[in-house]
């Protein structure tokens, strides 16, 4: 992702949005899968915010923000 976006000149930011409040499943579960996407990110070497609360109901996820040429 990171070698494409350079080629075309994309800007973009990278967050983690964690368990929101109306969740479904286990916690442990959810802690589990958010410390696995966090290490992932962490590993991956770019900055990433942490949008606690913006989760998926289902499931943690991480979310990619492209920018256009306008920076929109």
């Amino acid at each position: 992702m990171d070698y494409i976006y350079k080629i075309f000149g994309f800007k973009y930011e990278i967050g983690l949005s964690t368990r929101p409040e109306n969740y479904l499943g286990d916690l442990e579960l959810w802690d589990k899968s958010e410390n696995m996407m966090k290490e992932a990110l962490v590993k991956f070497k770019r900055p990433f915010k942490v949008k606690k609360g913006e989760g998926a109901f289902y499931g943690p996820k991480i979310d990619i923000d492209l920018y256009d040429a306008f920076e929109r």
